[in-house]
């Protein structure tokens, strides 16, 4: 909860008193809704980011660490860092005991309800805005696949971050697919991806 309140009282010094509009729009993009504790707001598309200049792909930061679990990669230095045009785990500098954190934007074509599904060698999580959206850490077992459920989205780009952590396992696999409206299940496109123009 604190961390919560927190990022209503930025929003409240960055822009001022928020409009009901751009409270909604703010907590569709922080939490997911939950089907056991009904709150306002939970039907509401999240809202897609502010225009900005993007350029296709994703940038990319390489960790090597070993870790248990999937950190918080943007906490740790990486070795390695710079634009990918996907999801490549290729960009890693070395085979074991390694994370990837890959940032941008997801542009979403069409609002409507979507999936994602993914699945990992060792483990991974994903971010869409500041709230969960794929866990496949905590009680993973490799190679199995989790996905989102179904995820009301506004049309436009939406803030994603992955995080992927390989320990020892003999390869290295990242799936992040996707079905939504107009589209039928298949790995996020290379189209889809951008990230903020340097």
């Amino acid at each position: 909860m604190g961390a919560l309140r927190g990022t209503f009282i930025s929003f409240y010094l960055d822009q001022g008193v928020p409009t009901q509009a751009a409270l909604e729009a703010r907590v569709t993009q922080v939490r997911r809704a939950n089907a056991g504790a009904a709150r306002p707001y939970d039907l509401s598309p999240v809202a897609a980011a502010a225009p900005t200049a993007v350029t296709p792909g994703l940038n990319y930061r390489v960790y090597e660490q070993a870790t248990p679990w999937v950190p918080d990669w943007e906490t740790q230095s990486a070795v390695a860092e710079g634009q990918t045009p996907q999801l490549d785990l290729a960009v890693r500098t070395r085979e074991d005991d390694v994370g990837v954190e890959l940032s941008g934007y997801l542009e979403v074509p069409t609002a409507g309800a979507y999936t994602f599904f993914l699945s990992t060698d060792t483990g991974a999580f994903v971010r869409l805005h500041d709230a969960q959206l794929l866990d496949a850490d905590f009680g993973y077992h490799a190679g199995t696949e989790v996905d989102s459920g179904s995820v009301p989205l506004a049309a436009g780009r939406h803030p994603i971050r992955i995080f992927y952590r390989h320990a020892t396992a003999a390869d290295h696999t990242l799936s992040l697919s996707w079905q939504g409206p107009g589209i039928n299940r298949a790995p996020i496109p290379a189209s889809a991806w951008y990230h903020p123009t340097p």
